[in-house]
């Protein structure tokens, strides 16, 4: 009941500022690079952070992005990660989202590229869980996951949930 209601605070927080949205999402970070996962509830978004080796959690469940000119980046939400691996505290780098991994779990590791269209629909599905928006602010989320998906290099990530995995670089 209470992340509940922070939750609600926080969403409608940030669809008051012009250039940021929340969404259902894990990210990691390396090298000042983000990696931003997307997937339904259960899709292996916690696990995904848990088994990668290497990798600053930034989160494990919701993530704030904003744009800035023709880029985008990750920012914590620390009160709004699961437990289950606590995110890096004190992230002092811009971390911009340099690939977004759509989660597929699998018996072996592999990567697809998918198309602008197939990234833009799983953006707006990230976001349309936490977003419950008023018609002003669909705009406002349609057009920063447009330009997310148009800009950054998306991939099915089909992966194996154990310790294998997580020495895998993500596309190299």
């Amino acid at each position: 009941m209470f992340l509940d209601i922070l939750t609600k605070r926080i969403r409608d927080s940030v669809l008051s500022y012009p250039n940021m949205i929340l969404l259902h999402a894990a990210a990691c970070a390396k090298n000042n690079k983000g990696y931003l996962f997307l997937g339904p509830s259960k899709s292996g978004k916690t696990t995904v952070t848990k088994l990668l080796r290497g990798y600053s959690v930034l989160s494990d469940d919701k993530i704030l992005i904003k744009r800035k000119g023709r880029k985008y980046y990750l920012y914590q939400v620390p009160l709004l990660c699961h437990e289950s691996k606590k995110p890096q505290k004190n992230i002092k780098a811009t971390i911009f989202i340099d690939k977004i991994f759509l989660l597929r779990k699998s018996c072996k590791v592999q990567f697809k590229k998918v198309s602008k269209a197939r990234a833009f629909a799983n953006l707006l599905e990230g976001s349309k869980e936490l977003n419950r928006i008023f018609k002003p602010d669909i705009r406002k989320v349609f057009d920063i996951s447009y330009g997310i998906a148009c800009s950054i290099p998306a991939y099915e990530m089909y992966f194996k949930k154990d310790a294998s995995f997580g020495d895998m670089p993500l596309v190299e």
